[in-house]
């Protein structure tokens, strides 16, 4: 996903789960050399840690703990709930893309500091380099990195590489003492799932479900459907 790549999220958002694992793949593959060579070519410090957090099946929890510049929570607020909202977050190719599984954005301690939480599917150098591969991207988390004491002078006007957020998370991150998570199934997982229920229950709608679902091959569908 270069920069140069038109990305349609609201038509792509609206395509079925396989067509939009496909897109992503096939956008993937366009970028993979220059992801590869951009890491190859990056300085990491000593301690980077390409694979933090603890993981509940398929998916990785991580924790980040910032201090707000001063004068800067309420701005710091108003961008993070734009940053939230925007398609490049939250819609279902962003969803899919990324694997992002929740993400919650806390003032705390007088809103004197910051804390990120988000899980998502994958390790955390992949999970970085799906969420922002472009400049676009990379300018919506700086215009609310640039309120945290820890991101220096990047903001709009210095906007950060993908690399360079990973080192700033990296170096701000806290691995949790313990995580408990009901399911460990992936996004790509649970949208299937909806896909089929609704599926299943179009079948339900029909004049001669019944009929057809007495089968007895089909009879736990049946038993299902009575609970």
């Amino acid at each position: 996903m270069s920069d140069d790549i038109n990305i349609d999220y609201a038509a792509l958002s609206n395509a079925g789960t396989d067509d939009l694992v496909e897109k992503i793949g096939q956008l993937r593959a366009t970028q993979q050399d220059a992801v590869d060579k951009r890491n190859r070519e990056y300085e990491f410090p000593e301690n980077y840690d390409a694979k933090m957090g603890l993981k509940v099946g398929h998916v990785t929890e991580l924790r980040l703990f910032f201090h707000v510049k001063p004068g800067h929570a309420e701005a710091l607020k108003e961008e993070l709930r734009k940053f939230k909202e925007s398609e490049e977050r939250n819609s279902k190719l962003a969803i899919v893309a990324t694997g992002i599984q929740t993400m919650t954005c806390t003032l705390f301690d007088n809103d004197t500091r910051y804390l990120h939480t988000t899980e998502f599917d994958t390790d955390w150098d992949p999970y970085i380099d799906d969420s922002v591969p472009t400049e676009k991207q990379r300018r919506i988390y700086a215009n609310w990195m640039q309120h945290l004491e820890e991101a220096g002078d990047f903001g709009p006007d210095n906007i950060p590489t993908a690399n360079d957020i990973k080192v700033l998370f990296n170096q701000n991150r806290v691995t949790a003492t313990a995580y408990l998570r009901s399911f460990g199934d992936t996004v790509v997982e649970q949208y299937k799932m909806k896909e089929l229920k609704k599926a299943f229950d179009e079948v339900l709608d029909h004049p001669d479900a019944a009929e057809a679902l007495s089968h007895p091959a089909l009879r736990p569908l049946l038993d299902l459907a009575s609970e």
